[in-house]
């Protein structure tokens, strides 16, 4: 049981699945230039954001696949933009321990305060799939792991957690509450995508 949610192991019937983080469509890529560059605002950036969607979900379902994402379109980063989104979490230019080639400046995250859920993150994005697929709609989201691995305790600030153990209680806790509020929306099919113990 998740906060009253309860859970449990369900087949998977699949044939074949995806983690489903797809290439950025070139529009997407230009309306993301345009919105940052203040050329475009949020409704136009997230209009041609879910055409894109719509466009990727018709895609895989014209495929047969039986599992379809959003492609991670709705993001920058497949690890960043959610757990940058979380209070005590955010996300600076920097070095990590793992390079990704791309025009962007690499980021990090630190940790400078307690780890809180303060809204829900990609519940609404959630919702959208949803509302545009007959397949089963899959949403990935990264392991907590990845707020340590990817630049280890130099990373957490040690005066807000001088006790790791801290730090995974309330990013348990904040996960919970997404996971709950997820299956609420009617999220069957979630990933906790972790790569992070590959750097071992």
């Amino acid at each position: 049981s998740v906060t009253g949610v309860q859970t449990c192991a369900l087949p998977i019937s699949f044939r074949a699945d995806h983690v489903g983080s797809l290439l950025r469509p070139p529009a997407l890529l230009e309306a993301r230039q345009k919105k940052r560059a203040g050329e475009i605002d949020d409704a136009a950036f997230r209009e041609e954001q879910q055409r894109c969607v719509r466009e990727v979900v018709a895609r895989q379902e014209a495929l047969g696949l039986a599992v379809v994402t959003d492609g991670e379109f709705t993001r920058d980063w497949w690890h960043i933009d959610f757990l940058d989104a979380l209070e005590g979490v955010d996300a600076v230019a920097g070095d990590a321990m793992v390079k990704f080639q791309g025009p962007e400046q690499p980021l990090t995250l630190k940790v400078n305060g307690r780890i809180r859920r303060g809204a829900p993150i990609f519940v609404d994005y959630f919702r959208f799939l949803k509302s545009v697929t007959r397949a089963t709609p899959k949403i990935t989201i990264p392991a907590p792991a990845m707020l340590y691995h990817r630049t280890g305790r130099a990373a957490i600030s040690e005066s807000v957690y001088p006790d790791l153990g801290e730090m995974w209680s309330d990013a348990a806790c904040a996960y919970r509450e997404e996971i709950a509020d997820l299956g609420r929306a009617g999220c069957t099919y979630l990933q906790i995508d972790d790569v992070s113990f590959a750097y071992f």
